[in-house]
C-alpha cells in the first residue's frame, strides 16, 4: 500500500521474471511492472538499478497504460 517508489521493489519486480520465464516457458512474455497500490493518475518508468532498463510503474488507475505500451491497443491505428 504505496504511492511512492521504493528501489528495492523496482529490483524485486525485476527479478521475478525469470522464475516467470521458467514456468510458463519461452512462449509467454513475462513483463514486469510495480503497481503504486495508494497513488492516483500515475505512469512512468523507473531505472532497474544501474542498468539502462526500465521498470513500467503506475497507480491502479493508470494500469491500462502499461498494458498499452505493450499491446498498442489504444492507438489510433494509423501507425
Amino acid at each position: 500500500m504505496k504511492d511512492k517508489i521504493d528501489t528495492e521493489e523496482i529490483s524485486q519486480a525485476a527479478k521475478y521474471v525469470p522464475y516467470l520465464e521458467i514456468v510458463f516457458g519461452t512462449n509467454y512474455d513475462v513483463i514486469p511492472a510495480l503497481v503504486l497500490t495508494t497513488a492516483k493518475d500515475y505512469f512512468d518508468f523507473a531505472a532497474i538499478g544501474r542498468s539502462d532498463s526500465v521498470l513500467p510503474v503506475c497507480s491502479g488507475d493508470m494500469l491500462f497504460n502499461v498494458f498499452d505500451e505493450y499491446l498498442g491497443f489504444l492507438s489510433d491505428g494509423n501507425q
